[in-house]
This record gives C-alpha cells, sequence and structure tokens, in this order.
C-alpha cells in the first residue's frame, strides 16, 4: 500500500501543471517513503529514515518560499504554471531571487553537493524495490523542477545562472565519482555513482547559457542530452541495485572485499554487472554514451561553461577506475571456498533485469525515438528561452 501510494505521489509530481497541487503530491511521498524505510530498512533504518525525511523537508519548505514568493510577485497571482510561462512579469531581481531558493530546494534532491549526504544513507538502508524507486525516479524530480519550473518561469536567471550551474555539476561529478572509488559497500557505490551522473544532467543543462549568447543549437543539444541522461541513469541505477541486491540476497553481504573469483561460480550474473557497469562508465553502443555526449558537445560549445566541460571528463575516468577495480576485485581470481555454493542468478531475477539490460542497449544503438520524442519539448523551452514574448521589467 505504501509503495503504491508513494508510485501515485511520484505520477502526480510529474503530470502537476499546477506549483500548489505539484507540491502536494510531492509531500504525499515523503511519508511512505520514510515508513519504508524505518521499518523494513537495514540495521541503521531508523536514521537513515529520519535523515531522509529531515533533508527533504527542508527542501520542500525552501521550495514553498519560491512557490509564494513566485505567487505574490507575479502580475498574474497564480500557481498556474503554463500561466506563469505565458504572463509572469518579474524584475530580474525577483526572478534570480525565486530561482536561487527553488535550486536550494531542489538542491537536496538532486542531489547536490553539499546536500547529498541522505542518498547513501537511504539507498544503503532501504530495500532494494525501494532503492530503485528512489535513485531511478525521485532524484529526477530536483532536475525535473528546474526543467518545469525555473527554465521557462524565470529564463533571465536561468541563463544569469549557467556558469554557476556548470561549477556545481563539475564538483558533483568528480566528488561523486571519488567518493565511489573509495568505498567498499556496493550500495554506497551506487549512491555515490548516481550523485555523480546527475552532475552531467546538470552540466547538460548548463548550455543553457547559450542562448544568451546566440549559440541555440548547443543549448538545445545540451537540453535533450540532460533530459536523456535522466532517463538512462535511472536505467542503469536500477539495474546496479537489483544486481546488487541479488549477490546480497545470497551471502547477506554488500562488502566489495569479501568477495573474489565469482565469474567462476555465476558466469551469467558476472556478465550482467559487466555490462551494467561498462554502461555506467558510458562505453559507445549503450544508451549513456549518447546523452553523455550530448550533455559534453552542447556544454562544450557554449563558452561560458567550456571549462567545465573539459574538467567534467576526469569524472568519467575516475568512474571507469572505479568500475574496473570492482569487476576485478569480485569476479576475477579464485574464488572463496564459502563461496562455492552460491547459485547463478535465476529466472526471476532475470524476468526483472533482462528488459532493463535490452533497454539500454537498444537505446545505445538506437536512440532516435527518444531523442525524437524530447525534440519538440526541448525546441518549446529554448523558443521561451530565447523570446522576446517574456517582457522582463528592468
Amino acid at each position: 500500500m505504501l509503495f503504491l501510494i508513494l508510485d501515485t505521489g511520484l505520477m502526480g509530481v510529474y503530470i502537476s501543471l499546477n506549483l500548489f497541487l505539484l507540491l502536494i503530491f510531492w509531500g504525499l511521498t515523503l511519508i511512505p517513503i520514510y515508513l519504508l524505510i524505518g521499518i523494513w530498512g537495514g540495521s541503521g533504518k531508523e536514521k537513515a529514515a529520519m535523515k531522509f525525511f529531515l533533508f527533504f523537508i527542508s527542501g520542500s519548505l525552501i521550495i514553498l518560499v519560491g512557490i509564494l514568493t513566485l505567487y505574490f510577485k507575479s502580475e498574474v497571482h497564480s500557481f498556474n504554471i503554463i500561466e506563469l510561462i505565458s504572463n509572469a512579469q518579474l524584475s530580474q531581481a525577483v526572478q534570480k531571487t525565486v530561482f536561487i531558493l527553488f535550486f536550494v530546494g531542489f538542491a537536496f534532491i538532486i542531489p547536490i553537493f553539499p546536500f547529498h549526504s541522505w542518498l547513501p544513507h537511504a539507498l544503503v538502508e532501504s530495500p532494494t524495490a525501494i532503492g530503485v524507486i528512489i535513485a531511478g525516479v525521485l532524484v529526477k524530480v530536483g532536475t525535473y523542477g528546474l526543467f518545469r519550473i525555473c527554465f521557462p518561469i524565470l529564463p533571465s536567471a536561468a541563463k544569469w545562472f549557467a556558469l554557476a550551474l556548470s561549477i556545481i555539476a563539475v564538483i558533483n561529478i568528480i566528488y561523486g565519482a571519488l567518493c565511489a572509488m573509495a568505498q567498499t559497500d556496493l550500495k554506497k557505490l551506487a549512491a555515490y555513482f548516481c550523485m555523480s551522473q546527475m552532475g552531467f544532467v546538470l552540466l547538460g543543462m548548463a548550455a543553457i547559457g547559450g542562448v544568451t549568447s546566440g549559440k541555440v543549437n548547443a543549448a538545445a543539444i545540451g537540453l535533450s542530452g540532460a533530459m536523456f541522461h535522466m532517463f538512462n541513469h535511472g536505467i542503469v541505477t536500477a539495474i546496479l541495485l537489483i544486481l546488487f541486491g541479488v549477490i546480497e540476497n545470497r551471502t547477506h553481504s554488500r562488502d566489495i572485499s569479501r568477495f573474489g573469483g565469482l565469474n567462476s561460480q555465476m558466469p551469467l550474473y558476472s556478465g550482467l554487472i559487466a555490462v551494467a557497469f561498462f554502461a555506467g562508465v558510458g562505453l559507445p553502443g549503450l544508451s549513456m554514451f549518447i546523452s553523455g555526449v550530448f550533455c559534453l558537445i552542447g556544454s562544450f560549445q557554449v563558452s561560458v561553461v567550456r571549462v567545465s566541460s573539459i574538467l567534467s571528463m576526469i569524472g568519467i575516468i575516475i568512474t571507469a577506475g572505479c568500475f574496473l577495480s570492482c569487476f576485478q576485485r569480485m569476479f576475477l581470481g579464485e574464488i572463496a571456498e564459502k563461496d562455492k555454493g552460491l547459485t547463478d542468478i535465476n529466472g526471476r531475477e532475470l524476468f526483472i533485469v533482462i528488459p532493463l539490460i535490452s533497454l539500454i542497449i537498444i537505446l545505445g544503438v538506437y536512440p532516435i525515438p527518444v531523442l525524437n520524442l524530447l525534440t519538440s519539448t526541448v525546441e518549446k523551452l529554448v523558443e521561451v528561452l530565447n523570446s522576446s514574448a517574456m517582457i522582463i521589467i528592468q
């Protein structure tokens, strides 16, 4: 029941065209996750659930302040997103103030350094199914909020914030990748990988700065890449968490150093993990390569964020080293005596994982259907950002 309420709240967030209704649906997701972690989580479930709730309620209150400020400062005095996009007339000072309020509120959700510390605890202590929802769907609410609310309603502030957004993105990418490399717990590794990859989403969004300098095509490429990367990130992170849950169910351990030589005992499982790791690195032929390249190409063409685009590639190298090191330690070499009785991944688990694996391979080879789906949305967003129809009071 709690899981279905959580799904209802998330779907409500993504389809709401009213800011107040969106906030209500968002609040509807907090209680189920708190209870799902706090009741069915691991040994540190109470602390993890409380930390998650306090971080998210703090972000929600800041977003509420932003919504109320937007309501009272706009001439239309409305919570309707479409009406605000069309008719809100805000000074640049108000736009910047509201944008920062929304951004800080969404920073708790994305998660952005230093508001990220709830994520490792939540993923480690939550059941696998809840971890998949948190990393695969929930954290996208933050970047979705920037796309849905901040960019179209506050275009001047969004373009002004492009450089800062790119710097924050690089910090997220490199810090998350370094933290992932330092982990011995599989779920913590997935948590910091999640944080690092959300940095690439932010980097693609930072290409919005190209609208100001006339690089409209670069902005469109970066925004398309960011949207596509949100989708791919959700799929790949879900695969990792599901597969990590498989080995945890068999051994009751997530400690990387505890394993070794699993390839000889679980060859099919090892192959699936290898595909997931290569997808996370962004190997050509897998879907995250396409979206990552779009984010980098879009941001690289915008002079104000070009340096950030170059520095972000350090994160790719670190992530590759992290995943290859993890695979070597867990699956190569001699198998431990206690692991010789482990069974390979079974049919029920394959039924969950294979569709997701197939999706990242198909979209890695032929991403056109998804990119075409995004085109009209991105073109409209860039048009709104570049339009003179929106009156900005100096």
